[in-house]
């Protein structure tokens, strides 16, 4: 508090001296269906008015203090989520606290959760006296709490999933403990296995292809070589033979089997040229098939290169709900929850009162 204000409080307060208004000494009578839990008082008495007293400019007097204990709606429960191979558990604690609703009221329960609450802080009776507030009509029976806990377990089922991440085309999901960072970590790590694996394929795939062309390309030009030396040889044969015949033909040989000789080498020639030009015509066919599988194998590769790229970062979200048989309620039922009540009077006269969390509030 700062040190313009003063609280001053008797070291011993009566509370009995007075009873603030909507509280009784005497607990409300409630089914003994319904399961009454209260909380601790962890907020001491001097703590709570230093508290308020900061407020105050000046003095202020404790008139008078007391312990009160609020009607609360607890829920405790935990869930356990499986992972789709059940190899996998993890194991979750969900604790709700809010003032207590009407018997036909509507609780949203993620507006109330609670991570200050734990099993060990309920307890059965009352850690010391005070007073207690009353409850909604309706609400000492045990069919509202019935229909408010079974609400909370719907809640838990629907609206308090273990989020996970799923990569679908890469087969993975996220471990139920695993980080983020992780598991795409994983899925890059899978993505370039299957992308290295998917080159070698296409890769080899489009070299036997290729090698195959280049061995017919080399068988070709052998031939080539060889045709052209066959070519050559029967067009000189050709011309030795055409001058054979006009010389017969001077000294008076047979003309006809000149003629024949030739003819028959002309065609010779002839054949040997076209064999030339076909394997001409194969290997430039040849050549131009390496050059478009060349480039095939080029844009195939940079094709599995760019689609793996997208698939690594390809990740999506999922919810992984429990069974309904997988949450367990712990604890549920009616909860009191200590409080201070003081009345409290500044340094001009006047009276106020506050109510003090004695437990830290939801």
């Amino acid at each position: 508090a700062p040190e313009a204000t003063r609280v001053s409080a008797r070291p011993a307060l009566d509370q009995t001296s007075g009873i603030p208004a909507g509280y009784e000494s005497a607990r409300p009578r409630v089914h003994a269906r319904v399961g009454q839990f209260f909380l601790p008082v962890t907020i001491p008495e001097d703590r709570a008015i230093r508290s308020e007293g900061a407020g105050f400019p000046g003095e202020v007097r404790v008139r008078q203090a007391n312990l009160v204990y609020e009607p609360y709606l607890v829920g405790l429960a935990s869930a356990s989520y499986r992972d789709s191979r059940q190899l996998q558990t993890k194991e979750e604690t969900i604790a709700c606290l809010l003032p207590l609703p009407e018997p036909q009221g509507f609780v949203e329960w993620d507006k109330h959760v609670t991570h200050h609450l734990h099993a060990e802080d309920l307890e059965a009776a009352p850690p010391r006296a005070g007073l207690f507030g009353s409850l909604p009509q309706g609400m000492t029976d045990s069919p509202p709490y019935t229909r408010f806990r079974d609400d909370f377990v719907d809640h838990i089922y629907r609206e308090r999933p273990l989020r996970i991440l799923v990569h679908t085309q890469l087969k993975l999901t996220s471990r139920l403990d695993e980080p983020e960072g992780e598991f795409k970590m994983r899925c890059r790590d899978e993505a370039r296995r299957q992308r290295d694996q998917e080159l070698d394929q296409v890769g080899q795939r489009l070299a036997r292809e290729l090698s195959q062309l280049e061995a017919s390309l080399e068988r070709e030009q052998r031939e080539l070589k060889g045709d052209r030396i066959e070519y050559q040889g029967r067009k000189s044969e050709e011309l030795l033979s055409a001058g054979e015949s006009i010389v017969g033909m001077l000294l008076g040989r047979q003309r006809s089997r000149a003629l024949s000789r030739a003819s028959r080498g002309r065609r010779m020639t002839s054949r040997a040229r076209g064999e030339v030009a076909e394997s001409e015509e194969t290997i430039e066919r040849l050549g131009e098939r390496i050059s478009e599988l060349a480039e095939e194998r080029r844009q195939a590769l940079a094709e599995v290169r760019s689609r793996w790229a997208e698939i690594e970062s390809d990740i999506q979200e999922s919810a992984l709900r429990p069974t309904k048989s997988d949450i367990r309620v712990k604890a549920f039922g009616l909860a009191w929850v200590p409080h201070w009540i003081l009345s409290l009077e500044d340094e001009r006269g006047e009276m106020s009162q506050r109510r003090v969390p004695a437990y830290p509030g939801p």
